[in-house]
């Protein structure tokens, strides 16, 4: 019945715009759609700034009117979306925002750096940059909690720390650019129609992917080595870059920046080996897959020298301590985990005295590795509780005035965006399962084991965790839209 509707009133519309007086006006909207949609998501970016901007005047309605304005004019105009539209309506998203960071009160270039990981970040890229040394500060201990990509790269473009990261703020909303196209290309390789502009524009307004571009974090990087894998490893792509040197670079960047993104990129090279049979290829595959090893032996290996035992990251069971065990012990007494953390109720747990609060010794994570079993064990329960709510946070866009000094964006697209884009996603996921596709099983497989991996071994950071998923999120997104409108197509062309 709604769809008829909605025919009919194109059909009338049609009629309506032939009349000469509306004709030329209708036209002329139509040649200038690039600046009606330059309009349309200046507005709602900026709507979505009422703790920057004072436009509480303004209510949910008002913003829920400018979209719908939008996909209604987007539906009713014949016009095709571009690659061109799709760029520059993504780049004004970001940039947009960029700019609006100058509106803060008191915007410095350490404003890139709120998060409490950024701090690290930045001291081992000085000292990459003074003495070529990967360590907290030159002649200290190597470090080797974290792999060295993000450092190197922020030490490239900010010359050791001595510059204002701004120009890596720039290259890093060109990469969510770049994510977001790479989703448009992909719903466009499955059916090519104007209706994949909409869940687009959703990416545009939904915040919690741009945040994360103003920040001197490692996280945007991942997600743009991740999901250049995904579309690397289509049908048509594997055959066009069966030759190129590009997957062994993504498999040892995301191996050198974090595990679960380097997890990502090797099941989509899997994926890709899997689809092509030629000779050739399996035999650079078994090379790509040894200088791989090499990467991992030789990393490893600066352990060996130091603490005289090879380890990849000796520190692995400290990440474990902060993920799951002090989150868990802060669901079994009430605490805040600051407060677990304070009075050391994790490292208790380790019956020594001799081991300091907060002590990060290789010897004191492998302790933690060591009652890792027995403690899942004794406090199923509580490690339920603290998995069910990551689980749940996950999907909420929520937390993202988490770095207000790169400002907060917190307005009406909260509930409006979380929800309509959920109920489609699901209704997407409904649709993915009949198409009885290969690639979609074998993606959706991929990214459900990522959100695994990601669940039990970080648990931590939602919003943070939640942006290697987003690109895959709208896709799905995308699949509902696309078989709504070629629904409504289909009826009103009866």
């Amino acid at each position: 019945m709604l769809s008829k509707y909605f025919g009919k009133v194109k059909y009338e519309f049609s009629k309506f715009i032939d009349s000469r007086s509306w004709s030329l006006l209708w036209r002329r909207v139509s040649i200038n759609m690039t600046y009606l949609r330059v309009l349309f998501i200046l507005s709602l970016i900026t709507f979505n700034y009422n703790s920057l901007l004072d436009i509480s005047v303004l209510n949910w309605k008002f913003f829920l009117f400018l979209l719908s304005a939008w996909i209604l004019i987007e539906y009713l105009i014949d016009k095709p979306f571009r690659k061109k539209d799709i760029l520059t309506v993504l780049g004004i998203a970001g940039f947009y925002r960029l700019t609006l960071l100058y509106f803060n009160s008191h915007p410095t270039s350490e404003s890139f750096y709120a998060a409490p990981d950024s701090g690290i970040y930045r001291r081992l890229a000085k000292s990459l940059y003074d003495c070529f040394e990967y360590s907290m500060y030159c002649g200290e201990p190597p470090y080797f909690k974290r792999p060295p990509a993000y450092s190197a790269i922020l030490s490239i473009f900010t010359f050791g720390g001595n510059l204002a990261p701004l120009l890596l703020i720039i290259l890093q909303t060109l990469l969510i650019i770049s994510i977001f196209y790479i989703v448009w290309v992909q719903l466009e390789k499955n059916y090519s129609n104007k209706y994949n502009f909409i869940p687009i524009i959703f990416a545009c307004i939904a915040p919690v992917t741009w945040v994360f571009a103003r920040i001197v974090l490692s996280d945007i990087w991942g997600v743009f080595f991740v999901t250049l894998a995904w579309y690397l490893s289509s049908k048509e792509q594997v055959k066009k870059y069966r030759n190129s040197p590009i997957w062994l670079i993504l498999l040892i960047l995301s191996l050198l920046l974090q595990l679960q993104y380097f997890s990502g990129v090797l099941l989509f090279y899997f994926k890709s080996i899997v689809k092509e049979n030629n000779k050739e290829f399996r035999l650079k595959t078994i090379l790509n897959i040894l200088l791989v090893l090499l990467v991992v032996f030789l990393w490893g290996n600066r352990a060996t020298n130091y603490y005289g035992a090879w380890d990849f990251n000796p520190y692995i069971g400290c990440y474990i301590e902060k993920n799951i065990i002090e989150a868990s012990e802060a669901k079994k007494y009430g605490m805040s985990i600051h407060e677990i953390r304070d009075i050391g109720k994790t490292y208790l747990l380790l019956e020594d005295d001799s081991i300091a609060n907060q002590s990060i010794e290789p010897e004191v994570c492998e302790s933690f590795l060591r009652i890792l079993p027995k403690y899942l064990i004794d406090n199923m329960s509580y490690v339920s509780d603290h998995y069910t709510e990551f689980i749940r946070n996950i999907f909420l866009d929520i937390n993202t005035c988490q770095y207000k000094k790169i400002n907060c964006e917190s307005g009406y697209w909260l509930w409006l965006n979380t929800i309509s884009t959920t109920i489609l996603f699901m209704a997407g996921l409904a649709i993915m399962v009949f198409k009885k596709s290969f690639d979609y099983y074998f993606d959706f497989l991929i990214y459900l084991f990522l959100f695994l991996f990601i669940t039990i071994f970080v648990g931590v950071d939602a919003p943070r965790m939640r942006i290697l998923f987003e690109p895959y999120f709208f896709f799905i997104f995308g699949l509902a839209i696309q078989k709504v409108f070629i629904t409504l197509e289909k009826i009103s062309n009866r």
